[in-house]
């Protein structure tokens, strides 16, 4: 389960109104939120791509790349400061995380929104350069 609630900035009235009444999430990252679920649920050879093909190209689209990278990023984030740095078990998530990343950007590479956003994988690309740079300094 996500533990984490995901607001987009000025969007506390939007919150406080939100109609979903178990929902503690925004209501505009609930269907990432479960599109993440059913992945994190599923075969990720077997599945992954049809479950990202259906949720973010299907007629009309369940989610938007932009809600699903930033739950994804949510749990890169959850990852770096609840993992010990450096560990093997962080690093191994940071690389399941990579790969959804990768599934992603694969499946969707470009929407509109993207055009003035850095580039999704690029605080993921520097943790796992600073974790592979510290587990080398410690195997050494």
């Amino acid at each position: 389960t996500l533990n984490f609630i995901i607001q987009p900035p000025n969007s506390s009235e939007q919150a406080q109104n939100n109609t979903q009444p178990n929902s503690s999430f925004h209501p505009d990252y609930q269907a990432a939120i479960d599109c993440y679920s059913e992945l994190m649920a599923s075969d990720a050879d077997k599945h992954w791509d049809s479950i990202l093909q259906r949720n973010l190209k299907g007629d009309p689209p369940k989610v938007g790349k932009n809600q699903l990278l930033a739950v994804v990023q949510a749990q890169i984030e959850q990852t770096v400061l609840l993992q010990e740095n450096g560990s093997f078990a962080q690093r191994v998530q940071a690389e399941f995380l990579r790969e959804i990343v990768a599934r992603i950007e694969t499946i969707l590479p470009t929407t509109p929104d993207d055009l003035d956003k850095q580039d999704s994988n690029d605080l993921l690309n520097a943790f796992l350069d600073q974790t592979s740079v510290k587990s080398e300094k410690t195997s050494t």
